[in-house]
């Protein structure tokens, strides 16, 4: 039976009627492309909340597999941001597990070692009138009256929001949809 034309073939995402891209001009998500311009870098994240079961060993085999395979690096990357559940024996059991599996990530990385880094450049965009706090609910998709305040404004309702939880705001950055900025 002949595959229908309906269906999308995600083989084949050219357009009916537009032209065949040109060799060279190629989108850098092609995966043909991808590895010609650059050493591959893999990522394998694991939550260290358990032991690993036989699907989590297959997944560590692909991602550091990919990579060796492509002569690039692999990195263990461990999602600790939720500390109930997560013990250090569960890391170490983690590492034993893709050692024994003989791979080598290249570093092994801490997710909470990054949480002041998306405070700084959430500060920094604040400081260049790029960014805002929002009090507006998910449903207002245009700018408020939030946008309009003063950086100094803005910038001591953030640090009023990093030094106790406050659920209903968010840091929105500053966006004109008509000018692509």
């Amino acid at each position: 039976m002949a595959p229908s034309t309906d269906v999308p073939n995600h083989s084949n995402l050219k357009q009916k009627g537009q032209p065949k891209p040109v060799r060279g001009q190629l989108s850098s998500n092609d995966p043909d492309q991808m590895f010609k311009t650059g050493k591959a870098r893999w990522g394998s994240w694991r939550k260290p909340n358990g032991y690993l079961h036989i699907g989590n060993s297959k997944a560590i085999a692909v991602n550091f597999g990919f990579s060796r395979f492509h002569g690039g690096d692999c990195y263990l990357r461990f999602d600790d941001t939720n500390p109930k559940g997560e013990e250090e024996r569960y890391t170490q059991s983690i590492k034993e597990l893709v050692r024994w599996l003989g791979f080598n990530p290249v570093c092994t990385t801490y997710s909470s070692d990054y949480f002041d880094r998306p405070y700084e450049l959430a500060e920094a965009l604040i400081l260049k009138d790029k960014a805002y706090v929002c009090h507006c609910t998910g449903k207002t998709r245009y700018a408020c009256a939030h946008r309009y305040r003063t950086v100094s404004e803005t910038l001591q309702e953030f640090r009023t929001m990093q030094e106790k939880v406050v659920l209903n705001r968010i840091v929105t950055l500053k966006e004109d949809a008509g000018k692509g900025v």
